[in-house]
Parts: C-alpha cells; sequence; structure tokens
C-alpha cells in the first residue's frame, strides 16, 4: 500500500513539475528553412501566391495520388486559397488561405487542418543581384496548455525536413520549369 501511494505521490509531482515547466517554454512555435533562387523576385512571388503551380513543387503532392485539390479565388490575391483532401492520416485534410501581401516581399497564409488549431505559413522574398534568398516558415501559438509547449521541441524535426524537399522543389521549378 505505501509502495503505491508512493507512486502515486511521485507521478502527481511529475506532472505538476512539467506543468510549470511548459509554462516556460515559449507558447510560440516557429519553424523556418531557407534557399537561394537563381530568379528575379518577381518570378518566385509569382509562383508562391499561384495556388495553380503549388503541386508542382510541393513536397505533399507524392504522399498521396489519390488526394482531391480545390482552389478558390484570384491567383496571387489576398483570399485566394487551396484545398487538400486525403484519407491517408499523414496527408490529411487542410486549407491555406492567402491572408496578407507585401509584393516581392513577403507571403502569409492561414493554414487550417484537419481538427489542429491553425497556424500561419510564410514565405520571407529578399532580392539580391544573383537572384533571392527564400524563407518558407511556419508560426502557431501552442496556447496556454503548458504541456503542449513541449510539442515545439520537436516540432522542427517533423516539419523541417519536408520544407526543406519543398524548398529544393521550388528552386528546381522556377529555375528549370519542372520540379521533379
Amino acid at each position: 500500500m505505501n509502495l503505491v501511494r508512493g507512486l502515486l505521490i511521485g507521478l502527481i509531482a511529475l506532472m505538476l513539475l512539467l506543468g510549470f515547466g511548459g509554462f516556460m517554454i515559449s507558447p510560440e512555435l516557429r519553424i523556418e528553412r531557407s534557399i537561394h533562387i537563381d530568379a528575379p523576385v518577381a518570378d518566385v512571388y509569382r509562383v508562391v501566391t499561384d495556388f495553380q503551380q503549388f503541386n508542382a513543387w510541393s513536397p505533399w503532392r507524392d504522399l498521396d495520388a489519390d488526394a482531391t485539390y480545390e482552389i478558390g479565388g484570384t491567383a496571387g490575391t489576398v483570399g485566394s486559397w487551396f484545398a487538400r483532401k486525403s484519407a491517408k492520416p499523414e496527408v490529411g485534410n487542410g486549407k491555406q488561405t492567402i491572408t496578407s501581401l507585401d509584393p516581392n516581399r513577403s507571403v502569409t497564409m492561414r493554414l487550417e487542418f484537419d481538427e489542429q488549431d491553425p497556424g500561419d505559413g510564410f514565405f520571407t522574398l529578399t532580392s539580391g543581384p544573383n537572384g533571392t534568398d527564400v524563407i518558407w516558415g511556419y508560426t502557431a501559438d501552442l496556447g496556454v496548455n503548458p504541456y503542449l509547449r513541449y510539442f515545439s521541441f520537436f516540432a522542427d524535426r517533423f516539419f523541417g525536413p519536408p520544407y526543406e524537399k519543398g524548398l529544393t522543389r521550388l528552386k528546381k521549378y522556377i529555375e528549370t520549369g519542372s520540379a521533379t
């Protein structure tokens, strides 16, 4: 009986310690990857704001050949959107909507996936003499749940590789006309 009581007290103490520790972790989740593209900034901006071209370079397009897609709005404008439906859990259902544009500088999109809280995707473009530096990123507010904040330690390893793959494909797509 004393052993069970001791284990229970230890478990409660551990949960409290993890809970208080979680409040020391920032609620902002941020993931970024970057690449240099040998093309004018206007060419890069045109592609990343046109959802008709998204699947040509998307890192997720190969995960489900049976996924369905829908695009709405006018390419390159606030309010245009791209939606995906997939029966595969690793692809899932989602929608991204352009929420703000700074022509040839940045794009921000609201990302909604199944039953998760929404986050924001973004592209930051910097024009240089030899092309364009591109940052592709994602931010989300992990809220007040201290245990959810621990997710930020693993999120970069989970989301980073697809962003790297997507940027490599974007570079190839813009520079050669084909991502494959």
